[in-house]
């Protein structure tokens, strides 16, 4: 496991590249709605670390269909949290929600990080679901979020629409292959 600042350090940032081509509802770009919900300065910073930690977990990985850098989808989910109004804990949790499932961080390195409350937002959807059928697994995650808090629920929904938006947009470049 390596710590988000560590992660930073290994190479360059990547760039994002395509970002634009993606048809989301007018005012959800990233940048658009990071910048316009006003941020205090303090939090704009642990905003942009909690970027350059996913950007690090994510570097390299690819989404499935499209191809796009998977940093596409993180970036998204915290669009959709900050045009919502949700406050900067939710917003860097939807940067680092996979941060733990698919990358090379720790859950203790995003409580130093970030602090207790993220860690427990990035951990109310980290999918530990383990072994068995799709549908036990997503039994599981489901009974799980019926306890869930309404932090977490937002979380989760921000994540399954940025999802299915990515599916849609699959579905209209690519067709079937998406199945």
């Amino acid at each position: 496991p390596v710590a988000c600042s560590r992660l930073e350090k290994q190479g360059q940032r990547a760039r994002i590249q395509g970002m634009s081509n993606l048809r989301r509802p007018p005012g959800f770009g990233y940048r658009a709605v990071i910048s316009a919900r006003r941020f205090s300065a303090f939090d704009a910073g642990r905003i942009a670390a909690a970027r350059k930690c996913a950007e690090a977990a994510h570097r390299g990985a690819h989404r499935k269909v499209s191809g796009l850098p998977y940093i596409v989808h993180p970036r998204g989910v915290a669009s959709i949290l900050a045009g919502a109004g949700y406050d900067a804990d939710l917003v860097i949790a939807g940067l680092l929600h996979d941060t733990v499932e698919d990358g090379a961080v720790e859950p203790r390195d995003i409580e130093r990080q970030f602090g207790a409350a993220v860690a427990e937002l990035v951990a109310s959807v980290t999918n530990h679901s383990g072994s068995g059928s799709w549908r036990e697994r997503k039994r599981r995650v489901f009974a799980h979020l019926a306890g869930a808090s309404p932090g977490s629920l937002a979380l989760k929904c921000a994540d399954a629409l940025d999802n299915l938006r990515s599916i849609r947009l699959d579905l209209e470049r690519h067709g079937d292959v998406v199945w």
